[in-house]
């Protein structure tokens, strides 16, 4: 299902970003969901690699109505 069609999302953006470094290439993706009560999650995904290893992170942050920096509920994770 696409998150902007769920009943408490009022906005929704997703963004999908290739950069190309010459350490490697990077993709970036970030799914941004404001709810009908005015709090803001924020998923966001990097995927890097290497000729000699894969790097992913992901982090999912949720702040509170009008609470922009108030991040109590912050998930942070990264798998090489």
């Amino acid at each position: 299902m696409e998150i902007s069609r769920m009943k408490r999302v009022e906005k929704a953006l997703n963004a999908v970003e290739v950069i190309k470094y010459e350490s490697g290439t990077l993709i970036e993706e970030c799914v941004d969901a404001e709810l009908n009560d005015g709090t803001a999650i924020s998923w966001l995904l990097d995927v890097s690699w290497t000729s000699d290893s894969w790097t992913i992170e992901a982090s999912l942050e949720m702040s509170s109505a009008g609470g922009a920096g108030d991040n109590p509920k912050a998930a942070h994770t990264t798998h090489s």
